[in-house]
């Protein structure tokens, strides 16, 4: 399973996005939103399939930015519940 994050800027303030929140929940086997607008998730897809299921959900002046890390190369401030993510899929 291969750690990923996925980054975005929403600028339709007129759409609602439920269903893409909903397929970054989805895309893999456990998501955490770190950030405003940053996920990490877990899952066995490819970044292209991962895009594939994303980018159709935007607008063409949305912007979305998916790249594949790992639990050493991250290291930063964030939340309780980000932290617990990152332990629970790294023992």
């Amino acid at each position: 399973m291969n750690l990923y994050f996925i980054t975005y800027e929403l600028r339709n303030r007129e759409k609602n996005y439920s269903t893409f929140y909903d397929s970054i929940k989805n895309i893999g086997a456990d998501s955490c939103q770190c950030l405003t607008n940053v996920w990490l998730i877990y899952s066995t897809l490819g970044i292209s399939e991962i895009y594939g299921k994303l980018k159709p959900l935007l607008e063409e002046t949305d912007n979305l930015l998916i790249g594949e890390t790992t639990y050493e190369k991250l290291a930063g401030w964030v939340s309780t519940d980000t932290i617990d993510f990152l332990k629970r899929n790294n023992p």
